[in-house]
C-alpha cells in the first residue's frame, strides 16, 4: 500500500466516519498545535507554560527564596506576573504562525490526495476500509451500490452487519490471520440492505497508519462464477457416469504408477476393494511375464504421449483373468502428467487368431474351397496349378490348364497381350502384390472382365506367382449403371432446393450444393471457409457442443434437428437438419453428410399460431370467460381450459356430455337455462342469460352465458356455441357497494368533523350535518356553494382557488391546508382542511373530498404556549447568566482577597519559624504552615470549581484539558480530550464546559468509569461535543422515572436547548454511556 493511499484513507475515514470515529481516540487527530509545531516551538511553549504557572501560583515563595526578604514578595509576584504573561503572549504568537503553516500544508496534501480518492470511488469493485473492530471507515461508490446502502448508512455499520457468514469471533480470527500474512483471499456471502444475499470474493490487505492497523478489502460479486462451478460439477458427474459405463477396464494413474481412477465394474471383476485399488501399482495387475514389456510401454506414454500393449490381467487371488489389449495416452492436469487409458478383453480375438493359423495349415483345402479362381505360375508365366474355380471359369480341364500360359488367358492384343501380362508378373515379383483388371477369354472364345491379384511367393523353395482371378463382368456392368446413377444423383443434388452438404470432423463444410446460396446467401466456396460454430446461433451452439462428441463416437449422425443459421446479411433462418456418418475404407469416421431444409416460414406460422392460441387463452383467463360447444347429434361437449377453471372440474374426470353441464346449474335456474338453449336451437337465434352455479360444498357462483346456434349446409342447427363468464366478483361487488355506501353515509353523519364533497369547479355536492351546523346552514343549504366563497376574505379565496386548480392540473399528493372560514353569522374561525381526490372507476378525477376541523381554540392555545416557552427560556438563560456571574465573582473574591491574606499569613509564619526559640515552637509553626497550605490549596480548588480562570483566559479547549488532568489526578480515571475548533463566544464556551464538567463528574461518581473520551469539534457550523465512558451504564427510562433522579441530565439538556442546540444520551447497563451535544456556533476572531 502506497503512503499516499494510506494518508488518503486515513483522512477520508476521519471526515466521513462521523460519530463512529469519535468513540475511538486513535482515529481522531491529536491537537493540531502539538502535532504541527517543531520541537523548538514545543520546547519554548513548555517553558512558557511552566514559567506562567510558577509565577502565577508560587511567585511569592520564589521571591523569598531568591532575596531572603519577605517584603519583596509582593513586588516579585507582580514582576513575575508581567514577565510570565509577556512570555506567554510571545509564545502564543509563535505558535499561531506555525499553526497557520501546518494548516496550509495539510490543505495542499488533501488536494494532492483527491484524485486517489476519486479513483477509488470510480473503481469497478467494491472497496472498504475497516478497522480492527470490523467497522467501516471508508466505502467507495461501488460498495454502496452493491450493498444498497448510502455512504453515511454504510459508515455507521460494521462487517458483521453485511457479512451473512459472520459468526462471533470470526472477524477477530480473520484479523489475526490478516495481520500475520498481510494479505488474504477468501470467499463469503454479503447481505444487502433489502436482505438479498450474494456470494463475494474478498481480497483483504493489511497496513498500519498512525500506529493503528487497517484492512483495505476489495469485494467482487462471484454469483456468475458459482453458477459456472455448479455447471462444471454437473459436467463432472456426466463424465463420471460415462467413465463408469465404459466396457473393459478404464483407468488413470500418475507418474508413480498408482491408480487414481478406475471403473467399478472391472474392480468388482478382480475382487479388489476401493482402498486396495488406491494403493496398487499399475504393474500389480499385470502377469509377471508381461510386466517388463508393460513398464516399457508406460514409459513410452510419458515420453511420446501414447502407446499400447498386450498383457494378461491378474485378479486379487493372483489368478489370470484373460488376455487384454490396453491403450493409453498422456494427459496434462494442473501441469502434472497422468496416464488415461482403457484395456479391452481380447481373449476371444486371440482364439480367432489361433483358428486362423490352423486354417493356414490346411492351405490346400482352402485353396480349393475359395470362390475365386486361383492359378499358380512360375516366373515364365506357365500355369503350374489351379483350383476348381479356375477350371470352371476358363472352361479347361485339369490337364489342359497345366499346359496353358498367361498368353493363353488373354486376348492376345494390346493391352491384354503376353507382354503386358509378363510386365504385371515382373511387378508382382519385384514390387509386391499387384491388382488390376484384365480382359480374358474362355476356352470357347467368350470374353469377360476379370480382376486379377498377383502375389509373389515361395512354394517348396521355388519362386512362384499366385494369381487370384475373379469374374467382374457383372460388377463392370453395375459400375456403368452406378456411374449413370451417380450422374443422375449429382443432377438432383445440384438442382435441389434443400441444402445438401458434407462436413469433416473439424466442423468445416467440404461440399455444399448451390442451394446454400439461396438459403444463407453464401456461395459454396465462402461456406467452406466458415466453421459451423460461427454459423449456428449462439443460443443453439450448446446442442452442437454437447452432442458432437456423441455423434462422433456412436457414428450414428442425427435426424430432424432444428438450428438457427446466420445468413450473410446477419439475419437468421431455421433449418431442419438430418445427417449420416461418412466412413472411410478402413472403417475410420471421416465426417458427416446431410440435408438441411429451410423451415423458417413454417416456424413463423407455428409461432404465430401458438401466440394466437396463447393470447386467446390469456384473454379468456383475464376476462374469466370460458367457451363450450355442444354437438347435438353426438351429444358431445368440448370445453376450454378457462371453463374448466370456472366450473372447478378436472378435465380428466369431467363427463363431456350436455347433461353434465346442466347438473352444475342451480336448480332454481335450471328451467330457464334449458329453455334458452332449446329456443336458440329451434328459432335459430342467439341468447343471453345470467344464472347461478351450485357446487357440492354449497358455494354459489354467478355466471353470464350467451350463445348462438351453428347450422349445417341445409340450414339445420347441429351445434350450440356458448361463452360463460364468471361474474361472481361483480355481483358480490355490487352488493358490497350498496352496503358500503350505506355504511359510508352513516359514518360521515356521525363524524365529529365536517366532511364535504365538491367537483373540480369547486361546487359543493355534499356536506355532512356537522359541517352544516358549523357553517350555520340548514340541511342541504351548502350544496351548490363554491368552497372558496365560504372563506373570510378575498385573499384567502384567491389562494384556495389557485390551490384547487393546481391539484386538478398536476394531481400531486394533497397537503393539509390552513385558512380562515366565515360562518353564516359573520364570525371567523380558523380551520384545517385535509384533501383527498375523488376518482371514478377509470381513475379519472371527478372532484375532491375534504375533512374540515375547527382549530380556533388550538391556535389560541399554541400562541399562549409559544409565548410561555419564550418567557421561560429567557428566564432560564438569565438565571444561568446570573449564576455564572455569581460564580465568577465568588471565585475572584476567594482568589484575590482570601488567597492574598492566606499567602501573607504563610509568609509571617515562615518568619516566625526562622526566629523560633526551640523545637516545640518550630513544630507548632510547621503545623500551622501545613494547615495554611491546605487551606490555600482548598480555597484555590473551590475558586477553580466555581469559575476556572483558564476558561476565561485561554478558552474552552485549554479549560477542557485542564479539567481532564485535574479529574484524572483526583480519581485515577484515564480522560482523553480531543478538540478541533476555533475560539467560540463566551456564552457557548461556558455552556459546553459546564456540560462536559457535569458529564465527566457523573461518569466517575455514578458510573465508576475508568476510561473517558471527550471529543469537541466544529462540524457543519455546529459544535459537536461527545462524552463516551466505559462505566456501568444505566437504563435512561428507569432513571427518569425516579423523582430525585436526572437533575444533572436536565441541567445539561437545558443548557444545550437554551443555545438552540440538541442533546442526546445513549446508555445501557454494563456497556457505558455516551452523551452527544450539538450547538450552532458563530466563530469568534482569533
Amino acid at each position: 500500500m502506497y503512503p499516499k493511499i494510506r494518508t488518503l484513507l486515513a483522512d477520508a475515514s476521519r471526515r466521513r466516519a462521523g460519530r463512529s470515529a469519535m468513540s475511538d481516540p486513535a482515529l481522531v487527530e491529536i491537537p493540531a498545535w502539538l502535532n504541527a509545531c517543531s520541537w523548538r516551538i514545543a520546547f519554548l511553549w513548555t517553558l512558557l507554560v511552566l514559567a506562567l504557572v510558577a509565577w502565577h501560583y508560587h511567585g511569592d515563595q520564589v521571591a523569598v527564596w531568591l532575596t531572603g526578604n519577605a517584603s519583596a514578595s509582593v513586588t516579585a509576584t507582580m514582576a513575575g506576573y508581567g514577565a510570565s504573561w509577556g512570555l506567554g503572549l510571545l509564545g502564543l504568537a509563535s505558535m499561531r504562525r506555525w499553526l497557520r503553516e501546518y494548516l496550509t500544508e495539510r490543505q495542499r496534501s488533501e488536494q494532492r490526495h483527491a484524485p486517489i480518492s476519486l479513483a477509488l470511488d470510480k473503481a469497478g469493485e467494491a472497496a472498504f476500509l475497516l478497522d480492527e473492530q470490523g467497522r467501516f471507515q471508508y466505502a467507495n461508490e461501488e460498495s454502496c451500490r452493491t450493498l444498497e446502502y448510502s455512504r453515511d448508512e454504510l459508515l455507521g455499520l460494521s462487517m458483521a452487519d453485511v457479512d451473512a457468514a459472520d459468526i462471533p469471533g470470526r472477524w477477530l480470527d480473520h484479523w489475526r490471520e490478516l495481520k500475520t500474512r498481510r494479505s488474504l483471499l477468501f470467499e463469503s456471502r454479503h447481505r444487502t440492505k433489502t436482505g438479498r444475499l450474494f456470494p463475494v470474493e474478498i481480497h483483504a490487505s493489511y497496513f498500519e497508519h498512525d500506529g493503528r492497523g487497517y484492512s483495505l478489502a476489495l469485494a467482487r460479486d462471484i454469483t456468475e462464477r458459482e453458477q459456472q462451478a455448479r455447471e462444471s460439477l454437473t459436467d463432472k458427474k456426466l463424465l463420471e457416469s460415462f467413465f463408469q459405463s465404459l466396457p473393459g477396464f478404464a483407468f488413470s494413474f500418475g507418474e508413480d504408477g498408482r491408480f487414481l481412477r478406475w471403473n467399478q465394474r472391472f474392480q468388482k471383476l478382480l475382487g479388489w476393494s476401493d482402498e486396495e485399488m488406491s494403493k496398487l501399482h499399475a504393474l500389480d495387475l499385470v502377469s509377471p511375464r508381461d510386466q517388463a514389456r508393460v513398464a516399457a510401454r508406460i514409459r513410452d506414454i510419458f515420453v511420446r504421449g501414447e502407446s499400447f500393449a498386450e498383457f494378461t490381467i491378474m485378479d486379487r487371488n493372483r489368478r489370470e483373468r484373460g488376455r487384454y489389449y490396453g491403450a493409453g495416452v498422456r494427459a496434462e492436469i494442473a501441469d502434472r502428467p497422468y496416464v488415461v487409458g482403457v484395456a479391452i478383453d481380447i481373449s476371444e480375438h486371440l482364439a480367432a487368431k489361433a483358428a486362423l493359423q490352423e486354417s493356414e495349415q490346411n492351405y490346400r483345402e482352402i485353396f480349393n474351397a475359395t470362390s475365386d479362381a486361383l492359378l499358380i505360375h512360375d516366373e515364365t508365366g506357365r500355369v503350374l496349378d489351379a483350383n476348381d474355380q479356375a477350371y470352371a471359369l476358363f472352361g479347361y480341364d485339369w490337364k489342359t490348364t497345366l499346359r496353358l500360359s498367361i498368353d493363353d488367358l488373354g486376348l492376345g492384343e494390346n493391352p491384354y497381350c503376353k507382354t503386358a501380362a509378363e510386365e504385371w508378373v515382373r511387378r508382382a515379383v519385384q514390387k509386391g502384390p499387384q491388382v488390376f483388371e484384365w480382359r480374358s477369354k474362355r476356352r470357347n472364345g467368350e470374353q469377360f472382365w476379370a480382376e486379377v491379384a498377383l502375389r509373389a511367393s515361395r512354394i517348396g523353395g521355388y519362386p512362384r506367382v499366385i494369381a487370384a482371378v475373379r469374374d467382374i463382368t457383372a460388377r463392370k456392368q453395375a459400375d456403368e449403371a452406378l456411374r449413370e446413377y451417380q450422374q443422375m444423383i449429382n443432377a438432383i443434388v445440384e438442382t435441389s432446393q434443400d441444402w445438401i452438404w458434407t462436413i469433416d470432423l473439424s466442423g468445416h463444410h467440404t461440399y455444399s450444393n448451390p442451394a446454400v446460396e439461396k438459403i444463407l446467401g453464401y456461395s459454396s466456396a465462402e461456406i467452406r471457409q466458415i466453421g459451423i460454430e460461427e454459423l449456428i446461433h449462439p443460443e443453439d451452439r450448446w446442442i452442437i457442443d454437447s452432442q458432437w462428441p456423441g455423434w462422433v463416437e456412436t457414428r450414428q449422425g442425427w435426424s430432424n434437428l432444428v438450428f438457427r443459421w446466420r445468413c450473410k446479411d446477419e439475419s437468421y433462418r431455421y433449418l431442419e437438419s438430418t445427417a449420416v456418418p461418412i466412413v472411410g475404407p478402413d472403417g475410420e469416421l471421416l465426417g458427416f453428410r446431410g440435408v438441411d431444409r429451410d423451415i423458417t416460414e413454417r416456424i413463423q406460422v407455428e409461432n404465430a399460431l401458438r401466440a394466437s392460441e396463447a393470447r386467446l387463452n390469456e384473454a379468456q383467463r383475464l376476462a374469466h370467460i370460458g367457451t363450450w360447444e355442444w354437438d347435438q347429434i353426438s351429444d358431445s361437449l368440448s370445453c376450454s381450459e378457462e371453463l374448466f377453471r370456472i366450473l372447478e372440474i378436472d378435465p380428466q374426470q369431467f363427463g363431456i356430455r350436455y347433461q353434465d353441464f346442466l347438473d352444475l346449474v342451480h336448480p332454481e335456474d335450471m328451467d330457464q337455462v334449458r329453455r334458452n338453449h332449446t329456443e336458440s336451437m329451434t328459432r335459430h337465434t342467439s341468447y343471453q342469460i345470467d344464472h347461478r352455479l351450485r357446487f357440492p360444498d354449497g358455494r354459489i357462483k354467478h355466471v353470464h352465458q350467451q350463445g348462438e346456434p351453428s347450422n349445417d349446409a341445409e340450414g339445420n342447427p347441429i351445434r350450440l356455441i356458448c361463452t360463460v363468464q364468471d361474474i361472481t366478483a361483480r355481483k358480490l361487488a355490487e352488493t358490497a357497494l350498496r352496503e358500503s355506501e350505506a355504511r359510508y353515509r352513516t359514518l360521515v353523519d356521525l363524524l365529529p368533523y365536517g366532511v364535504q364533497e365538491n367537483d373540480i369547479a369547486g361546487r359543493v355536492r355534499f356536506a355532512n350535518p356537522v359541517l352544516e351546523r358549523f357553517q350555520g346552514h340548514q340541511p342541504g343549504g351548502l350544496v351548490g356553494w363554491r368552497v372558496w366563497d365560504l372563506l373570510a376574505d378575498d385573499k384567502e379565496r384567491k389562494r384556495l382557488r389557485g390551490y384547487l386548480g393546481f391539484l386538478a392540473r398536476e394531481q400531486p399528493p394533497p397537503q393539509t391546508y390552513f385558512t380562515k372560514n366565515r360562518r353564516n353569522d359573520g364570525s371567523v374561525a380558523d380551520i384545517q382542511v385535509d384533501w383527498a381526490y375523488h376518482r371514478d372507476e377509470h381513475g379519472q378525477l371527478q372532484g375532491f373530498i375534504s375533512v374540515i376541523t375547527d382549530i380556533t381554540q388550538r391556535k389560541q392555545a399554541e400562541i399562549m404556549l409559544k409565548e410561555s416557552a419564550r418567557r421561560l427560556q429567557a428566564l432560564s438563560r438569565r438565571l444561568l447568566s446570573v449564576q455564572e456571574e455569581e460564580r465568577r465573582m465568588l471565585a475572584r473574591e476567594l482568589h484575590d482577597d482570601f488567597g492574598q491574606q492566606l499567602a501573607a499569613f504563610k509568609l509571617n509564619l515562615g518568619l516566625l519559624n526562622r526566629g523560633a526559640r526551640n523545637e516545640t515552637e518550630q513544630r507548632c509553626i510547621a503545623d500551622c504552615l501545613d494547615i495554611a497550605n491546605h487551606l490555600l490549596e482548598r480555597m484555590r480548588d473551590i475558586a477553580r470549581d466555581l469559575r476556572p480562570s483558564v476558561l476565561d483566559d485561554l478558552g474552552l479547549a485549554a479549560a477542557l484539558h485542564w479539567y481532564a488532568r485535574r479529574q484524572a489526578e483526583r480519581s485515577g480515571c484515564e480522560i482523553v480530550v480531543l478538540d478541533r475548533f476555533s475560539p467560540l463566544s463566551p456564552e457557548i464556551e461556558t455552556a459546553v464546559f459546564r456540560i462536559a464538567q457535569e458529564a465527566v463528574n457523573n461518569a466517575i461518581r455514578h458510573g465508576g468509569a475508568r476510561h473517558i473520551t471527550v471529543t469537541a469539534e466544529v462540524v457543519d457550523r455546529c459544535l459537536a461535543l461527545a462524552i463516551q465512558d466505559d462505566g456501568g451504564g444505566f437504563d435512561p427510562e428507569a432513571a427518569s422515572s425516579k423523582p430525585d433522579a436526572g437533575l444533572g441530565l436536565n441541567s445539561m439538556r437545558e443548557r444545550a436547548e437554551l443555545l438552540d442546540g440538541r442533546f442526546a444520551l445513549t446508555s445501557r447497563a454494563g456497556v457505558g454511556t455516551r452523551i452527544e451535544v450539538s450547538i450552532p456556533v458563530t466563530e469568534a476572531s482569533s
